[in-house]
């Protein structure tokens, strides 16, 4: 049994940087070392076990003060039969580039049939900021009634939630809606009743 130092690869495509940070892991494997790859049990998101890739870069004995001095809590699982791990992803990329454009013909011949296999795109934030802006504009500007500005605190309540954390208190979902509109935070707490008794 040893300690290894790894750093982890994060995808096919992305090269591992020297100065990537390195991690720590009891190795019981003896034909692994510097320079191979290996396959990792580690702690992901919210402590769920994972696996991951990483390559060896340290080595060091097991001893109560290198246990001591690099904490490894996880462990390599084994080792990777594949001589030439980055030349098998290379490969792995084009691949996945001819099958990519396969599947886009599939769905092109049918797009009403395959619409619901296709993955939603989740939104990106800089075009979220723009849309925030012309209704804020929108708003501001214009002599809204009272259908219009219900339609508009319906839009900017799903921006509110892709922007904010969904556990935000309602009296800040308030403030920032009437700020946004240009009214004071009772009437933009009504239309924000309004807009969940009645959704567009």
């Amino acid at each position: 049994m040893k300690i290894v130092g790894v750093r982890l690869k994060k995808g096919i495509h992305k090269p591992i940087k020297d100065t990537a940070k390195i991690y720590y892991f009891m190795c019981p494997i003896k034909n692994v070392g510097i320079g191979n790859y290996v396959l990792l049990e580690c702690d992901g998101t919210d402590k769920i076990n994972i696996f991951q890739v990483g390559l060896i870069i340290e080595e060091h004995d097991n001893t109560p003060e290198n246990t001591e001095l690099y904490m490894p809590f996880s462990f390599v699982v084994s080792g990777f039969p594949v001589k030439d791990f980055l030349a098998r992803c290379d490969k792995v990329a084009e691949m996945r580039k001819r099958q990519i454009k396969k599947i886009d013909e599939i769905i092109a011949s049918d797009p009403i049939k395959y619409k619901k296999r296709v993955p939603k795109k989740k939104p990106r934030k800089k075009s979220i900021k723009n849309r925030l802006y012309a209704l804020t504009v929108k708003c501001r500007d214009n002599e809204l009634n009272e259908e219009e500005k219900i339609k508009v605190a319906s839009e900017l309540l799903k921006i509110y939630y892709i922007l904010m954390d969904n556990k935000t208190p309602r009296e800040k979902r308030s403030s920032w809606m009437s700020s946004v509109m240009g009214c004071d935070v009772d009437e933009a707490k009504r239309y924000i009743e309004l807009v969940r008794k009645h959704p567009k």
